[in-house]
């Protein structure tokens, strides 16, 4: 599996420091997010995006979970589910 990949937001999250003018409450809670984020996106990736699983993992309700989700934009990275049925793949 591919480590998840810190994005253009985390970086200016980051540099939130060198700006001068942001509040420190904003930076500590963009550096949270960054790293719910990150976390969130590793135990999915590792679950294989089974949420119910990710959500145990995580110490987190199901329902909290996705709303993490959504609220962090990783609904987008999902893979697309191959469709089956008893015959074989659908998408073929």
């Amino acid at each position: 599996m591919t480590e998840p990949r810190i994005t253009a937001d985390d970086i200016d999250a980051m540099r939130g420091i060198a700006l001068g003018s942001v509040p420190l409450k904003q930076i500590a809670r963009r550096a949270a997010e960054a790293a719910e984020r990150h976390a969130i996106l590793l135990v999915l990736e590792r679950t294989a995006w089974n949420r119910v699983r990710a959500a145990k993992l995580l110490e987190i309700s199901y329902r909290a979970l996705l709303y993490k989700i959504k609220g962090l934009g990783l609904d987008s990275l999902r893979p697309p589910i191959a469709r089956h049925d008893r015959f074989g793949p659908l998408d073929s």
